[in-house]
């Protein structure tokens, strides 16, 4: 939303559009999820240059909707993953609007609902990409698969990690950041199973040599960029980092994964945004070990609570308001 302005992406006739409606066609549009077929009618224009998000989104045009008139579910997997996504919004009724809006940018990486001191908070403590889905989350999603992948054969395991990561990218839209660290997860698995594992740096180039054959628009993402990036710095230089730092290992580590991570975005940073929050390191180790359980929790408790009553899917998300709590204090001092 942007003010009375409802903005969505349409595919139509093999073409994505960028789709503007306001009044009563954006109130119908909004409750619209990924998948959902409408039928609508608007005037399509062509967007003239381009900008970089635009084409790392495949957008080919605009159109200008005028109405909107009836709407069905699409396919059995876009109904399994608005279902989840609307599960975990039912649970979160009970949280306040900046608590809910951040379990969304945490957990599905939805930053719709999320007020400007939020986004402003979390921008001067160089906090933003808590707000987006990244290389975290699909480890996260990893770890919650491993009690069953353990267990299996090879091709037992390469069959459930697809599924999981396939089904996580599309209940999040398979977003940039996303689609780098689900490859590369599944480079590293794919490797493993046939006895040749291939891990740091290895695993990365052969994750996103894949994606950009595929899809070679997503060089215009600046978040695919900044995922790439971080993800160079963690696996080349944390470890050298953590090693020449002072203080006891449980400390060194975490602020050596810190420190590679801001110094190898931080060129792209200043080029896209200006410049670096100096808050930005302390800020991260703050708010990094609530980060994680905060997403586990909201990606497992969440929707069971939204299938609960509001009075028992409120004490579910008892944890959740502590940890959220937590990480929009440390948000709001840091910056």
């Amino acid at each position: 939303r942007y003010g009375e302005d409802l903005r969505v992406e349409v595919r139509s006739g093999g073409r994505r559009l960028e789709g503007w409606a306001r009044g009563p066609a954006a109130d119908r549009l909004e409750d619209r999820l990924a998948g959902d077929r409408v039928e609508l009618r608007g005037v399509v224009e062509p967007i003239g240059s381009p900008d970089e998000w635009r084409l790392s989104r495949h957008l080919a045009g605009r159109i200008e909707v005028t109405t909107v008139r009836s709407w069905s579910p699409g396919a059995w997997p876009y109904r399994l993953a608005n279902r989840y996504r609307r599960l975990l919004s039912t649970g979160a009724a009970g949280l306040d609007r900046d608590e809910r809006s951040l379990l969304n940018g945490l957990v599905l990486g939805d930053d719709r609902g999320q007020s400007p001191a939020l986004i402003d908070a979390f921008r001067g403590s160089g906090l933003t990409h808590l707000l987006a889905v990244s290389g975290q989350n699909v480890a996260f999603v990893l770890l919650l698969l491993e009690p069953v992948v353990h267990r299996l054969p090879r091709s037992g395991r390469l069959v459930v990690v697809g599924l999981g990561l396939a089904g996580f990218g599309l209940v999040t839209r398979f977003e940039p950041s996303v689609l780098r660290a689900g490859a590369m997860a599944a480079v590293a698995v794919g490797s493993t199973a046939v006895g040749r594992p291939a891990a740091g740096r290895r695993a990365l180039g052969l994750a996103v040599t894949v994606l950009l054959l595929v899809d070679p628009l997503l060089v215009h993402a600046v978040g695919f960029r900044l995922s790439v990036a971080a993800s160079f710095g963690i696996v080349s230089w944390a470890a050298p980092l953590a090693g020449a730092l002072p203080g006891p290992g449980w400390l060194a580590r975490p602020v050596g994964v810190v420190l590679a991570a801001q110094l190898a975005v931080a060129p792209l940073l200043v080029a896209s945004f200006g410049p670096l929050p100096v808050a930005s390191l302390p800020a991260n180790l703050a708010a990094g070990p609530a980060a994680g359980p905060a997403m586990v929790w909201g990606m497992t408790a969440g929707p069971v609570a939204g299938l609960l009553p509001p009075p028992v899917g409120d004490l579910l998300h008892g944890p959740s308001r502590l940890l959220l709590g937590w990480i929009e204090l440390v948000a709001r001092v840091a910056s």
